[in-house]
């Protein structure tokens, strides 16, 4: 049986290496569950070598450009997984002495409690692939089907783009904007980045300043009828160019930032299509 283009028996003598560095050469023999996990992080480090482009059905970059063997796309892949783990806690380091919770406990939690945690007990050789259920408030990103450092390293991505975002704008508007929402923000496992970015389109799209944080009722039916007169696809292809001039305006060069607030659009246009559809865009925005 092949396992990611390896067979079973060029991958054993891995496990059998690292379940002798597991018990420091004490034994050989492990819990069969133990044994799994061993295996399974073998599987994920060669796994990183082919997201690198290194692997089976790849580019060579070893070998003379023959096929890596499985030692060699282990090795290379556990070396990536320790370097992106420590590269991530270093970025971590440096950005949490201004990350910015705004109230939101969820987020506040999430980041500063949740990511210690993680970086704290996570164990890069020999278990890789543990999920982590920490990641509790919610991003649009898209955080991949790989669990382990994968998943939280582009988690961080995702936090740290928001928070460029709600960074660059006044507190006090952020705030203005967030409380005008209700309270349930606060507590509650929802976006902050979303509310902001949607009020901010949607006085775009209405042609009023976004520094405004109040419609009046007319402005609803203006933009229920500006929602209503364009198909979605229609209508998030326009919230995506105003959201890329936005971002080539006030983040020029900032490609990653761009790319996180598209991530939003899909959402932000499915919401407005409901709301001018339902008669509640009062509830929305």
């Amino acid at each position: 049986m092949a396992y990611m283009g390896y067979e079973a028996a060029d991958l054993l003598p891995l496990v059998q290496e690292l379940t002798e560095r597991y018990t420091s050469k004490a034994s050989t023999s492990v819990p069969w569950e133990t044994a799994q996990q061993l295996m399974e992080a073998v599987l994920y480090c060669i796994g990183e070598t082919q997201e690198t482009g290194s692997g089976p059905g790849q580019n060579r970059e070893l070998s003379g450009g023959e096929m890596l063997t499985a030692r060699e796309a282990y090795d290379l892949g556990c070396r990536l997984v320790i370097r992106r783990t420590e590269e991530a806690r270093k970025l971590y380091n440096k950005w949490i002495v201004s990350f910015n919770g705004y109230g939101c406990s969820v987020y506040r939690k999430t980041v500063t409690r949740n990511i210690p945690g993680f970086f704290k007990w996570y164990d890069p050789r020999f278990n890789p692939q543990q999920d982590f259920t920490g990641l509790d408030y919610p991003v649009p990103g898209d955080l991949g089907k790989r669990p382990g450092i994968d998943r939280v390293d582009r988690y961080l991505a995702c936090i740290w783009a928001e928070q460029r975002f709600l960074g660059s704008l006044s507190p006090d508007y952020v705030g203005a904007v967030l409380t005008a929402r209700g309270q349930g923000w606060r507590d509650l496992p929802v976006n902050l980045g979303e509310i902001v970015l949607r009020k901010i389109l949607v006085h775009l799209l209405l042609g009023i300043s976004p520094e405004e944080t109040a419609l009046e009722p007319d402005k609803y039916e203006m933009l229920a009828a500006a929602v209503g007169a364009v198909s979605g696809d229609r209508l998030a292809e326009r919230l995506r160019g105003l959201s890329r001039r936005l971002a080539a305006r006030y983040f020029p060069g900032d490609e990653a930032l761009a790319a996180y607030l598209d991530c939003y659009i899909p959402g932000i246009a499915a919401e407005l299509a409901n709301g001018a559809a339902h008669g509640c865009l009062q509830r929305i925005v």
